[in-house]
C-alpha cells in the first residue's frame, strides 16, 4: 500500500513552490502537466511506497505576462488532505526579499542619478556605491 510523504507549499505572484519531505528516497518519480496534473511517486526507508497525485489550481505555463496569486494550491474546493501543509513563513520571506531587492534596486538607481547629476561617470557611481554600499 503506497503513503503519502508531507507536502509543503507556497506560492508567489509569479511562482508556485511545491517540496515533498521524504528524505532518503529513491526511484524518483515526478511528473508535471502544463494544465496542472502533478504526480509523484518514490521509495522511502525500509523501501515503503509512497505516491500522490494534484490536479493543481491552475496551469503551470501560464500566458506570457501572466501573474497572480492563486485561491489554494488545488482546483478542488474541498478541504486538502492533511499531508499538504502550507508554509506561511517561506511565502512571508519570499515576500520580504522581494520588497528588500527592489529597496536596494531603488537605492542603487537614485545614488546612480545623484552622482550622475554631480557630473561622475556612471562606472564610478557604480564602483563606489557596490564598495561603499
Amino acid at each position: 500500500m503506497s503513503r503519502h510523504p508531507e507536502v509543503l507549499w507556497a506560492q508567489r505572484s509569479d511562482k508556485v513552490y511545491l517540496t515533498v519531505a521524504l528524505p532518503d528516497a529513491k526511484d524518483v518519480f515526478v511528473k508535471c502537466e502544463p494544465q496542472g496534473l502533478f504526480a509523484f511517486s518514490a521509495s522511502g526507508v525500509q523501501d515503503k511506497a509512497y505516491s500522490f497525485s494534484l490536479e493543481l489550481y491552475g496551469s503551470i505555463e501560464p500566458e506570457k505576462g501572466e501573474k497572480g496569486w492563486w485561491k489554494r494550491l488545488l482546483k478542488s474546493e474541498e478541504k486538502p488532505a492533511p499531508y499538504l501543509k502550507l508554509i506561511w513563513y517561506l511565502m512571508m520571506m519570499l515576500s520580504l526579499l522581494v520588497k528588500m531587492t527592489e529597496a536596494v534596486m531603488m537605492k542603487e538607481c537614485c545614488i546612480f542619478l545623484i552622482w550622475k547629476r554631480l557630473g561622475h561617470s556612471s562606472s564610478y557611481c557604480t564602483e563606489r556605491f557596490r564598495k561603499h554600499g
